[in-house]
């Protein structure tokens, strides 16, 4: 900093030409140095010398005062001080004013949605580059702290959307979009961008690239430099450290991590097994490529977790093991330790250690997507609603439109006794897929938690009769509210069923033998959300039972229930 001083009292050079002579590789990150160490910017220190040199007054020249005119100079002097000190308080008033306001002005403008780009190779296949693209250099600019980022997940819908630039960021709650294209020909790719101000509807930055393919992973970093220094966001060396990452520097195995990647985000049976293929092909090509390994150990976790797998346990191994190999290659890799998390919390019911996993994980990271995802998950099992619910509101600003975060949150109300958040949560959810939305039993559960009963048995009806999903049901359309007026809720269920199909409903048909026999065999299979059918208050009349209790214990969460429902 003292060497910094002195470049610019010699005024020979800029201040961003000082940052990088002294070893900033970011000048407002160097203004902002200098201003904590000196107490004023680099572009004040002419005017701070020339003051100093001004008020110091040499001692030869110093005159000796009267005591004639000594009252005057002094009641002179305390009316000079006295505007001084007004002067300083209004001046403080207005700096601190406009400068809170051009803080809360600045950190506004920095909130960033990047667009879908449009793929211009010949090849449509390759649209999964361009996502790929995109979703890497969203990563990279999550890493700064100073930047609201929105998920990949969520600029989804507007792929084809003939909305306009304010619209979408009205929508985003962002006040900047990045769009553009991506071409791939002869071993080069090309990319073209531009930063819009949404607010202003102009384009405030425009570049066409083009590099040799082997140069795309430093292609998606300058690109993240060259947005964050339009923003004017301070970049610490520990960001831009991460932000110029590579995890490979084999194309091949980058190309196949994107592919898996692209089908990992579809999320269904067998986008899952695709994407498996290829974080395999990933790591085949090179052996050392961390976030493969990361890859498929949440592939391995989402088969098991969503009963895809025919034994949870050997994907939970598999998650583990390929998770604790990713750490090894890279011991900073924040999917990697929010694996192990969900893991050793859904799948193994080792709650402290899970809890180890996420906190190092958000250390690390605390914007990454997958760790928010899974860690206030985790937060909400064991009591933790407060917090669990200020990730979940950090998740969503990042990611409004994810479908699996919706659903998780509003799985998160409900089971905090919350039934009409997560009735809004859910039918949030049925607006944006439409036709796609398959949960009619949920939204169900949430009408009749919500106290709102009409409603609950009316769509209950509704299904029975036009739902394919219902149609074993649907002559007894006509006999819900009777049955209902009549036997209520237990009559319903067993109008239904002659036998309970699952633990569910045999809580609700009153036969809790049959709820033991369903929860000891989801204790035996290792069923992925035990710890919700042990803590959802609809199982209430279970907790007498000693049956049950001696299960929560099985599964460690005793403390948690305690809590819960102090005891």
């Amino acid at each position: 900093m003292e060497k910094a001083r002195e470049f610019l009292l010699e005024g020979t050079y800029t201040a961003a030409e000082v940052s990088y002579n002294v070893g900033f590789n970011s000048p407002s990150y160097f203004n902002r140095c200098f201003h904590e160490h000196f107490g004023y910017p680099p572009g004040d220190i002419k005017k701070r010398t020339v003051s100093k040199s001004e008020s110091t007054v040499p001692e030869s020249e110093t005159v000796e005062i009267s005591n004639k005119s000594g009252s005057k100079n002094v009641r002179f002097i305390y009316i000079i001080a006295a505007f001084v000190v007004l002067g300083g308080i209004i001046f403080i008033a207005i700096f601190f004013n406009r400068n809170s306001l051009a803080f809360k002005q600045k950190s506004k403008e920095k909130s960033i949605a990047v667009l879908p780009f449009k793929n211009l190779s010949e090849n449509e296949e390759n649209r999964y580059f361009a996502d790929g693209v995109v979703e890497d250099i969203i990563d990279r600019l999550t890493r700064i702290k100073e930047l609201k980022v929105v998920s990949r997940t969520s600029v989804e819908q507007f792929r084809e959307s003939n909305e306009s630039v304010p619209e979408i960021s009205k929508k985003l709650g962002v006040n900047y979009l990045l769009e553009g294209s991506v071409q791939r020909f002869e071993g080069k790719v090309r990319i073209t961008i531009q930063l819009i101000d949404a607010k202003l509807d102009r384009h405030i930055l425009s570049e066409k690239i083009d590099r040799p393919m082997e140069d795309i992973l430093d292609l998606e970093s300058d690109i993240a430099k060259l947005v964050a220094d339009k923003l004017q966001a301070v970049i610490s060396p520990e960001e831009k450290q991460q932000i110029e990452k590579k995890y490979t520097n084999n194309t091949e195995a980058y190309d196949y991590y994107l592919m898996g990647r692209y089908y990992w985000n579809q999320y269904y049976f067998k986008s899952l097994q695709k994407s498996i293929e290829y974080f395999e092909k990933a790591i085949k090509a090179d052996s050392t490529f961390a976030l493969a390994y990361a890859g498929l150990a949440d592939v391995n976790y989402c088969l098991a977790s969503y009963s895809y797998a025919k034994t949870t346990t050997e994907n939970y191994d598999k998650a583990c093991k390929l998770a604790n190999k990713a750490l090894r290659i890279d011991e900073n890799l924040p999917e990697a330790y929010a694996i192990l998390g969900i893991v050793f919390s859904t799948g193994y019911w080792q709650w402290e250690q899970s809890h180890k996993y996420f906190e190092k994980a958000m250390e690390i990271d605390s914007n990454n997507m997958v760790t928010l995802f899974y860690y206030s998950r985790f937060l909400n099992v064991t009591g933790k609603f407060d917090t669990s619910r200020k990730y979940f509101k950090r998740a969503l600003e990042l990611a409004p439109y994810s479908i699996r975060f919706r659903r998780l949150s509003s799985y998160q109300y409900y089971m905090e006794n919350k039934a009409k958040e997560a009735l809004q949560e859910i039918l949030l959810i049925e607006q944006m897929l439409g036709d796609q939305f398959h949960e009619q039993t949920y939204v169900y559960w949430c009408y009749l938690y919500a106290g709102d009963t009409v409603s609950a048995l009316h769509l209950m009806q509704k299904n029975f009769e036009t739902n394919p999903d219902f149609k074993e049901f649907k002559a007894y359309a006509n006999q819900v509210f009777p049955v209902y007026k009549s036997s209520g809720l237990t009559g319903i269920y067993r109008m239904m069923f002659k036998n309970p199909p699952d633990y569910w409903f045999a809580v609700h048909m009153d036969s809790l033998d049959a709820a033991i026999h369903y929860l000891d065999i989801a204790y035996e299979n290792r069923r992925p959300n035990m710890d919700y059918l042990l803590l959802c208050s609809d199982f209430e009349r279970m907790h007498s039972d000693p049956r049950f209790l001696k299960i929560v214990d099985k599964v460690n969460l005793t403390p948690y229930f305690n809590k819960r429902y102090k005891k």
